[in-house]
């Protein structure tokens, strides 16, 4: 038997075809699902039956954990949609979304996904309580992001962890507060020779810096400016250099004098404490 169609109900079709048989001599299969014309469906089992032939045929059944782990998490990991490597703190967070699909619903087979399977994963993940609804929404986005790459590659038929499929949990906005220029003072006059924090807290109140770029700044990047150019990250048990996280990061400010001297004050420091034990300062 090289391959059949059969109609589901109008307008959807199964394909099966067969792929030879397994080490245990039962034979095995590939399914789809189409839907459209009797003509959409041949021209799939045409496609179908080409990829078996040239032993490219895709299989969906295999365990999701064993797609996640051993196919995608690595493709996309190595090239990003950028065309480069995926940040450090990106791959983590791929990982952690992977390790959450795979405790709840990894053993379900590719081919046999359904959206059910999705909101069990939703609903399971905001009953433990251990994440919050908006990083719940994260690990649903991840897991599209794989289906849909399944979906391109003949894995699935569509992909259910879709938006449209499947809604997202919603959690409260965060609070931001806006320090006015007082309240920045204070925190200034507190942090004022308790070091790192003197330097630390300076830089980021007086040139708007994120905490990655903060702890990436080095001497060299230090004049009558200060000039951002790469970002410093904690992700999987390691610390990262990285580029800034846009193009437009990059940026050279200037330097205000209280932020001068906080640099200055550190610097003593610094040069003390490490000069003293035969290190040359690099970092800030």
């Amino acid at each position: 038997m090289r391959g059949h169609i059969t109609q589901r109900r109008p307008g959807v079709w199964r394909i099966v075809v067969s792929d030879g048989f397994d080490d245990a001599g039962k034979r095995r299969q590939v399914t789809r699902t189409v839907t459209g014309s009797k003509r959409d469906a041949q021209r799939e089992l045409t496609r179908l039956l080409r990829e078996r032939d040239e032993g490219k045929l895709a299989d969906g059944r295999q365990p999701l954990e064993r797609y996640l782990i051993d196919e995608w998490l690595p493709g996309v990991a190595a090239l990003s949609k950028r065309g480069r490597p995926l940040a450090p703190t990106t791959r983590q967070r791929y990982r952690d979304a992977v390790g959450h699909v795979s405790r709840v619903i990894g053993r379900v087979r590719l081919m046999d996904l359904r959206t059910s399977h999705v909101e069990k994963l939703r609903d399971r993940l905001l009953a433990e309580g251990k994440l919050a609804p908006q990083s719940v929404a994260d690990v649903l986005r991840v897991l599209s992001q794989a289906l849909s790459r399944a979906e391109a590659k003949g894995y699935v038929g569509k992909n259910v962890a879709s938006a449209r499929l499947v809604d997202r949990p919603v959690g409260e906005e965060p609070a931001f507060e806006v320090i006015d220029a007082a309240t920045a003072t204070r925190i200034l006059d507190v942090v004022r020779g308790e070091d790192p924090w003197d330097v630390a807290v300076h830089l980021a109140l007086g040139l708007g810096l994120r905490r990655e770029e903060v702890l990436a700044l080095r001497w060299e990047d230090v004049d009558d400016q200060v000039h951002v150019r790469r970002t410093l990250t904690y992700a999987e048990g390691a610390l990262h250099f990285g580029p800034t996280k846009s193009s437009a990061g990059k940026r050279d400010l200037p330097l205000p004098d209280f932020v001068t001297k906080a640099l200055r004050r550190h610097r003593a420091v610094q040069a003390e404490r490490l000069l003293s034990i035969g290190l040359q300062p690099d970092l800030i």
